[in-house]
């Protein structure tokens, strides 16, 4: 699953979402249109604009000359090869990995001040979004010696590179937090990124992931927490929807078994999660979801399907 709500699903059938139409034909390409008029910037600005040009009026101000004494007074830089530019990137380059962290914080936390209480929640729960990336950098010393570049590369003839992971906001987008590590190296993965990040994570939260994240340390370890969890079922694990408890045409319930201990894990939190899970999986198109939300007249089929 990706931080972007899916608008269109595996089997081409168009689902709604905020800021997106999707229309396909059969044999033709998939287009998506984007629908400005849906997206939060449009809201916002919907809502707030009459009332700051009232405001303005009242002074005896415009807002086309606020605007341009606005641009004004912002600091002149020249653009770099490729549109950036050069002065906003070097002091960009100035700034410490815990800098930018609290930067995603503050703005994360601005967005989610100016969102309407209905429009965070879904089901009545705050959503979040899990996913993972790899980047590369420029090849510098202090780089390579924090992000060290693959061991199948040559020296000279590779960059550093870094695994990432980001929880977003479901209702603004914002990245709420991150963590980063190397590419390669003990417990260097992204569930393990994921892992030291759970402690960031409310109660009665819902979060949403992709197929790496479906696994029964994960799930057990998010339902210890209060936390429930839709992820794309994984596709090592086998699903048999003529077993378990059947919810309907392509949705059951099932209970899975606790494996052996993993190395990562001691043996102390081991005995602290349950022996066995009872999930809820659900086909939608050709997506098969793992859930630990087991209410269906509450988290209905159609309202995870369109998350």
């Amino acid at each position: 699953m990706s931080a972007t709500p899916a608008c269109v699903s595996r089997d081409r059938s168009p689902l709604r979402c905020d800021g997106r139409d999707a229309s396909s034909g059969l044999g033709a390409p998939l287009y998506v249109r984007h629908r400005p008029e849906r997206t939060l910037l449009y809201a916002l600005v919907q809502e707030y604009y009459p009332a700051l040009k009232a405001h303005l009026a009242a002074q005896g101000k415009a807002f086309a000359g606020v605007c341009r004494a606005g641009v004004r007074g912002l600091p002149q830089v020249r653009p770099a090869r490729g549109g950036f530019p050069t002065g906003a990137l070097r002091d960009l380059s100035r700034l410490s990995y815990e800098v930018i962290v609290m930067l995603f914080r503050r703005v994360a936390q601005r967005l989610h001040d100016r969102l309407a209480d209905g429009a965070l929640l879904w089901c009545g729960r705050r959503v979040k979004i899990v996913d993972g990336s790899t980047v590369s950098m420029p090849d510098t010393a202090a780089n390579q010696a924090r992000f060290p570049q693959q061991s199948g590369q040559k020296a000279g003839l590779g960059f550093p590179i870094a695994r990432l992971v980001a929880i977003f906001c479901w209702a603004s987008g914002a990245i709420l937090e991150v963590a980063t590590c190397p590419f390669q190296g003990k417990e260097n993965s992204e569930l393990a990124l994921f892992r030291g990040l759970l402690g960031t994570l409310s109660p009665k939260e819902v979060v949403l992931g992709d197929r790496f994240y479906a696994s029964y340390f994960m799930l057990a370890l998010l339902q210890h927490q209060d936390v429930d969890a839709i992820f794309r079922q994984h596709q090592a694990r086998k699903v048999d929807f003529r077993r378990g408890r059947r919810l309907g045409r392509g949705e059951h319930v099932v209970v899975w078994h606790k494996p052996k201990r993993p190395a990562w894990m001691d043996q102390e939190t081991y005995d602290q999660l349950p022996s066995t899970l009872t999930l809820r999986e659900i086909r939608i198109g050709r997506l098969v979801l793992v859930t630990t939300l087991l209410d269906t007249a509450l988290f209905t089929r159609e309202a995870i399907g369109a998350l």
